[in-house]
């Protein structure tokens, strides 16, 4: 009771009170979060051809199509078969003959799983089957905003499931579903750039990089700061072995023989402005206190530069702009020599910078139309106003 009391507390709104001096009605919803696989998908329901689209455009995607109540068990044996790349993988994947149906069988007999909506129960019993023995599953669950739970230890094949609207397909690639370079396997976030991606997971280490440190796992849970500092990166570690660890290895946990794929090599922070940067290209062209604009996309001093928003060019700009470099590369040398000094002085004049002007009008609403009584600009090259009164 009192933590449905502070819940109610919480939704109140600072100057709201409420006084338990008379009866009053309490409604109470319960949500379901674990899925509960079946056979076919269900048509006709609002938001089911989204999902529909994204599974049949996905490449990483196979469809199980299966008129019985196993699909779950037919998607892992075509994961399975997926991985080991099976002889006979095709006539699984597509299901036409009787294989798909009678491994599946198989597989819900060895896992004592019976006939039936396959949940989180069934997925742990799938995973504890001895066929799976050395396989990991996944689930990406569609209606938990595509949250990732695993089944079973941590191994190197992974059966990647997809459950929606009380079906299970099959997924082939993490990071192609997504539509990201990488997909996080602590954590389940995609990220485009190795390296780049701050892992919320209290298992792993954000100072070299690795699952189950000893040092971050000794320091973590007492508030410890990392204060082991490489005076090649300029980054602190948790202790000697994190140390060693970022000199040896790269950001997948595999020992490397090339040092430039270290982590000492590919993530650096600068001395004088303590700016982290990942990447050989990043690291080479640092300075301190510049940024990237995200506006004009330009590396740029962060405390001096005035930016401003562009605007996209248009279709004419465009045909433009590739007129003026002449065409296909083998065409540009005689399309130079062949200009006039017309066009010349016309582009110079498209090719001079623009001139920024910045404005504030005051108007008035006398019909429900905005109409200006007085208008201000002034010009990034020259701080004296221009007024504009109206009439």
């Amino acid at each position: 009771m009192d933590a449905l009391f502070n819940r109610l507390a919480q939704a109140l709104n600072s100057n709201e009170q409420f006084e338990m001096d008379d009866s009053f009605q309490l409604s109470i919803t319960q949500v379901h979060h674990a899925p509960q696989g079946t056979g076919r998908p269900r048509r006709g329901i609002p938001g089911h051809p989204a999902m529909q689209l994204l599974t049949s455009q996905k490449r990483s995607v196979i469809r199980i199509n299966n008129r019985d109540e196993l699909c779950c068990a037919r998607a892992l044996v075509v994961a399975k078969a997926k991985v080991d790349q099976h002889p006979k993988q095709k006539a699984i994947q597509e299901g036409k003959g009787p294989l798909q149906r009678t491994l599946a069988l198989e597989l819900q007999h060895e896992a004592k799983v019976p006939l039936g909506p396959c949940s989180y129960d069934a997925l742990t019993a799938f995973s504890a089957a001895p066929s799976l023995a050395h396989y990991q599953i996944t689930l990406v669950d569609a209606h938990r905003s595509f949250h990732i739970t695993t089944f079973g230890d941590t191994q190197d094949k992974q059966l990647i499931l997809l459950h929606h609207h009380g079906h299970y397909d099959v997924i082939t690639r993490l990071p192609g579903f997504f539509g990201s370079s990488y997909v996080c396997a602590h954590c389940g976030k995609p990220y485009e750039h190795e390296g780049r991606h701050r892992c919320n997971n209290k298992r792993h280490c954000r100072a070299c990089c690795q699952k189950e440190c000893p040092d971050f796992l000794g320091a973590y849970p007492r508030g410890q700061k990392a204060t082991r500092r490489c005076h090649t990166c300029h980054r602190e570690f948790f202790g000697e072995t994190c140390y060693q660890t970022h000199l040896v290895k790269d950001h997948a946990g595999k020992p490397v023989t090339n040092p430039q794929s270290t982590i000492c090599f590919l993530r650096r922070r600068c001395p004088n402005c303590r700016k982290q940067e990942v990447g050989l290209e990043k690291i080479q062209r640092h300075q301190c206190y510049y940024v990237d604009c995200p506006s004009c996309h330009e590396y740029v001093h962060g405390e001096t530069h005035l930016c401003f928003i562009q605007r996209p060019p248009k279709p004419q700009e465009k045909k433009r702009k590739k007129k003026r470099q002449g065409g296909p590369r083998a065409k540009r040398g005689a399309a130079t020599a062949g200009l006039q000094t017309a066009p010349e002085e016309e582009e110079d004049v498209d090719d001079l910078p623009p001139l920024h002007v910045f404005f504030d009008i005051e108007a008035m609403q006398p019909h429900e139309q905005h109409i200006a009584n007085f208008i201000v600009a002034e010009t990034e090259d020259d701080d004296q106003a221009i007024r504009f009164p109206g009439e």
